[in-house]
């Protein structure tokens, strides 16, 4: 066999999430240290993940005043997680990391016609 299956998903993330995320000051972009609060509304559905991602100010506004978004392209393969978060002003984020089942956590990258911002997230399972 040339390739293996992925591995099936390790956990249901389904659900409402809350934590931040924070500038990684990579490359002196403006944003740097700032940190938002970040809420992610998943629901999945085999290893395909969709919902709504929201953000709140915490030391710095949201990016672009981007308060929503919607994950319009998410998977899960044992416990990572990839989420990309399209908003209306045509920007995105991508979301890497790993999942638990309380919390989870990893690296993000938002693009608008190029890298904007690059740092990491964390969220716990709101209960």
């Amino acid at each position: 066999m040339l390739w293996a299956p992925p591995p099936p998903p390790a956990l249901d993330v389904t659900g409402l999430w809350e934590g931040r995320s924070q500038d990684a000051c990579v490359a002196k972009m403006t944003r740097c240290g700032g940190m938002v609060r970040i809420s992610l509304t998943m629901f999945q559905s085999s290893s395909n993940i969709t919902g709504i991602y929201g953000c709140a100010p915490g030391n710095m506004m949201c990016r672009n005043l981007n308060f929503h978004g919607r994950i319009a392209a998410g998977e899960i393969r044992g416990p990572g997680v990839s989420l990309r978060v399209m908003f209306e002003d045509v920007s995105s984020c991508i979301f890497n990391g790993t999942f638990s089942d309380e919390a989870g956590g990893g690296t993000y990258i938002c693009l608008q016609g190029g890298i904007v911002e690059r740092g990491y997230w964390q969220v716990r399972r709101a209960s």
